[in-house]
């Protein structure tokens, strides 16, 4: 296996098979294979998504106080109208009884939020199987998991980069769940799409997340839309709610009132269901009777919210279809997920979709043998004249992380996780607090209102006089450890001169002032900047140099280049306010 490997480089640089060449296509008819798939075999897998689909659409009312876990669900099979049962072994192994009491009441709600909140109060849950819903453990739950293919073969491109996909979700859909960090969530590529292991609810959100994400990639640039997308199990609910919630006034006063009592109130001034979680206050010793004092005002249901749960040492959050009053810890293990779309921001106006634009900022030959790169190049950290690095998903990085609750990302120890898919998407998938992601919005909404339109005809006229620029580059040349490819001999590194002189810009090298040299372990090419590029690519390629992409590319300053903009441009809209969080 080392022999084969160790030749592998010598392969290449003799020009047996030129890199990117193909073999000679045969003139024989190519046949295909059309598989037969044995009837029945996922016909239990449809039904459960059939069932769990109906919890999420089924809308019940209940009003338990006290009653027997095994007659709640009793009640609840009944109005669900889908059969429910128990795992009783698993129940036992964890001593909860089907006698323990569970008080909750709710009105007009899934019932997939009435049974997970009944349940929650034993820790237990419940899974769809084909023949009805099974309530059981929570660790039975996790680990109970569905297997589900994702064709997306328009989110994988061509070739196909799976790990761009498998990323942006495994960062942002309950991170902890899968089997990187001991979970055990389970997503693997394969030709067109991804196979995934998980929760049925999880399966929801992933799959909503695709659907966005196949969304943006259609986004047009004129004009560009750049509010965010939900995912969730309810997105129209949620967002339904949070409206409301901003919009919708009350006239109330409180006097030492039990923080029962006022949710009770909160739930006979309209639709919107408001729920106190007496488990999640209890597990942190907090009584739901905790005394509420406000003086008398007309106030936003949100504003409402805010002073309550700040006086109780509470928070609260959307949870779906319904409102929740909790705990922080409770709000932080429910994130929410949204993606941005910041093409508008990442690629500093441009429009890199049009051939003529993407011509000028990153010439196809810079591009041509940078086999495992995306569409996008990211600037070439190496190369000392560089200026701008396109799309700079960096920068928005370091912008939220710094000044969006900078305590509470991932990086830090906080709950809060963000990925860039960029792959004609150009989004930002962050799964953050509902009162994080309210900031997040309004940090993108006040950078947008305060930009200037870029100067393009400037802007796209400096890039190409830089990329013409002549300058010298120095690669040191080296073996490849993982595909036990030794370091190159001194007439390896000469027929690689050869080589390049050959395969890239052959008529430009003029031995003065272009040119590309041996000098012991290293190359030294001297060229304008595009095949430069083309060069670095080659040898990235070849694997003989390391792979510096990975790695941050701003410019030769912090911040990097800052394209020319029109500096007579005011904006007419008044400055964003910052909106209340909670």
């Amino acid at each position: 296996m080392r022999a084969l490997a160790s030749v592998a480089l010598l392969f290449c640089l003799n020009g047996s098979l030129a890199l990117g060449e193909k073999p000679e296509s045969s003139t024989e008819p190519l046949g295909r294979v059309l598989p037969i798939v044995e009837p029945g075999l996922t016909d239990s897998v449809e039904r459960e998504n059939e069932l769990f689909a109906q919890t999420l659409t089924k809308q019940v009312s209940i009003d338990f106080a006290e009653v027997t876990l095994l007659d709640a669900i009793k009640r609840l099979t009944e109005i669900g109208g889908i059969p429910i049962r128990i795992d009783r072994l698993a129940l036992e192994e964890n001593a909860v009884e089907l006698h323990a009491k569970v008080s909750i009441r709710v009105r007009k709600v899934s019932l997939y939020s009435a049974l997970r909140w009944t349940l929650k109060q034993h820790k237990l849950a419940f899974l769809a199987e084909e023949d009805g819903l099974l309530v059981t453990t929570q660790k039975q739950f996790e680990e109970r998991l569905s297997r589900h293919f994702y064709a997306v073969p328009e989110l994988l491109g061509n070739a196909a980069d799976h790990d761009s996909l498998i990323e942006t979700v495994t960062a942002v859909v309950e991170p902890d769940s899968w089997e990187e960090l001991g979970g055990p969530g389970t997503i693997a590529p394969f030709n067109n799409g991804e196979m995934v292991g998980q929760t049925q609810p999880q399966h929801v959100r992933i799959a909503r997340l695709f659907e966005h994400l196949e969304a943006l990639q259609k986004t047009p640039n004129d004009p560009y839309p750049t509010a965010s997308r939900l995912v969730s199990l309810f997105p129209d609910q949620t967002i339904a709610i949070d409206q409301a919630l901003h919009t919708k006034q009350m006239t109330i006063e409180f006097d030492q009132v039990p923080l029962t009592d006022v949710i009770a109130t909160l739930n006979q001034q309209g639709r919107i269901t408001f729920y106190l979680d007496h488990q999640g206050l209890e597990d942190w010793g907090l009584e739901p009777t905790v005394p509420v004092t406000l003086e008398k005002g007309t106030y936003t249901q949100k504003r409402l919210l805010d002073l309550i749960a700040r006086q109780a040492e509470l928070a609260w959050y959307i949870a779906g279809d319904m409102v929740v009053i909790t705990t922080e810890d409770v709000v932080e293990s429910d994130l929410e997920i949204r993606v941005y779309p910041v093409r508008d921001l990442a690629c500093c106006g441009l429009d890199l979709t049009d051939p003529q634009v993407r011509d000028i900022v990153f010439p196809p030959e810079m591009n041509r043998n940078y086999s495992s790169t995306s569409a996008y190049l990211c600037a070439d950290a190496t190369d000392p004249g560089h200026m701008i690095n396109l799309p700079d998903y960096d920068s928005l990085f370091e912008l939220l992380t710094t000044t969006v609750e900078a305590e509470s990302w991932e990086d830090l120890g906080g709950p809060g996780s963000m990925y860039a898919f960029t792959w004609k998407a150009d989004c930002l998938v962050i799964a953050h607090t509902q009162s994080a992601h309210r900031k997040i919005a309004a940090a993108l909404a006040l950078i947008r209102k305060k930009q200037m339109p870029v100067d393009t005809k400037a802007f796209l006229a400096e890039i190409e006089k830089r990329n013409q620029e002549i300058y010298v580059r120095t690669h040191l040349i080296i073996g490849n450890a993982e595909l036990d490819i030794p370091s190159p001999s001194a007439d390896d590194l000469k027929r690689l001169v050869e080589q390049i002189r050959a395969r890239i810009a052959p008529e430009s090298w003029d031995g003065k002032t272009t040119y590309v040299t041996v000098m012991k372990d290293r190359l030294v090419v001297r060229h304008r900047r595009s095949v430069q590029h083309e060069v670095t690519g080659y040898l990235l390629d070849l694997r003989v140099i390391g792979d510096f992409r990975g790695s941050s590319c701003r410019g030769p300053f912090h911040g990097g280049y800052r394209p020319p903009q029109i500096s007579a441009f005011q904006s007419e809209a008044p400055p964003v306010p910052v909106p209340e969080v909670h």
